[in-house]
């Protein structure tokens, strides 16, 4: 049975050596003029014209990563103090609010994350190589990402994931493309000790 092409991001399922879902989070902050969408699942690392903040890679490469994206929280702008401001599934950006974006940030160290691979599978030979993701486009309606990972695996150790496990039935075919994986960080800021 094929897979379907339906990325969702990085969600994070439990932790090495494979104990519970009780990983890290942090709150982190996005720079509120930001123009640059951010969902739930996509990959955050530190926002290089506004130190301190943290946003996504227009394009992926080897800069370190803060963590995953969860969750969102702003006030918009003229709405006074002490005004409700409940969580979001995704910051749409170039939005005019109050201030600036929290968002939740899952950066355990050794968080594991299932992912969708690309159009060319990860198979066996893939687990312990690291890997680059691709951006893909966000949805809107339910807030999550729209990331994968690319689909060639190598020894680079600036790239951002490391391919952990290659999940099979019943939760993907993994003899077909865009096939489900789990990853860990590679190149994040509690692994990587060169600061921001």
């Amino acid at each position: 049975m094929s897979n379907t092409n339906a990325p969702y991001g990085f969600k994070a399922t439990r932790k090495v050596p494979g104990t519970g879902m009780d990983f890290g989070m942090s709150t982190r902050t996005i720079k509120g003029t930001s123009t640059n969408a951010v969902f739930k699942g996509d990959v955050l690392i530190w926002d290089a014209g506004n130190a301190g903040f943290v946003t996504t890679a227009t394009s992926p490469g080897t800069a370190t990563i803060v963590g995953i994206a969860v969750g969102f929280q702003w006030q918009q702008a003229n709405t006074g103090s002490g005004v409700n401001m409940p969580w979001n599934t995704y910051w749409p950006g170039g939005t005019t609010i109050t201030g600036d974006v929290s968002v939740l940030v899952i950066d355990d160290p050794n968080a594991i994350f299932q992912v969708q691979c690309g159009a060319t599978k990860l198979q066996q030979s893939d687990v312990g190589a690291n890997i680059q993701y691709v951006n893909g486009t966000g949805n809107t309606n339910n807030g999550l990402s729209g990331a994968y990972l690319g689909t060639t695996s190598n020894t680079t150790n600036t790239l951002p994931f490391q391919v952990y496990n290659i999940l099979g039935s019943p939760v993907t075919d993994s003899t077909s493309a865009y096939n489900q994986i789990e990853v860990t960080f590679n190149n994040q800021i509690y692994k990587n000790t060169t600061g921001a």
